[in-house]
């Protein structure tokens, strides 16, 4: 059974030449789903970003500290998504592929 955060954005994702339910890819997927929204509460976050009329809306915390970083410490942004995208290829090497 799909969990409510396991929704259909998790399961969407697709990786060219990764086998879908190789450990190590369901680990990573379960991963990114313990701190996902579901798409229930990021539509309400949608919807009443529209109604106060806000120009940016977050759907979740882990965004809205990502966009501040980003702006605010560059550099640390910039160091973080190195850092994620070290780890990420490492783990897909254990696959067999990710290079």
């Amino acid at each position: 059974m799909v969990s409510v955060k396991e929704s259909r954005l998790v399961q969407s994702v697709t990786l060219v030449g990764v086998e879908r339910d190789h450990p190590v890819v369901n680990k990573l997927r379960a991963r990114f789903a313990k701190h996902a929204v579901s798409a229930d509460e990021a539509a309400e976050r949608i919807v009443s970003g529209v109604k106060e009329n806000h120009y940016l809306i977050f759907t979740s915390p882990d965004i809205a500290v990502g966009y501040f970083v980003q702006q605010k410490l560059p550099w640390a942004y910039e160091l973080g998504m190195k850092m994620l995208n070290r780890y990420v290829r490492k783990e897909l090497r254990k696959t067999g592929l990710g290079g």
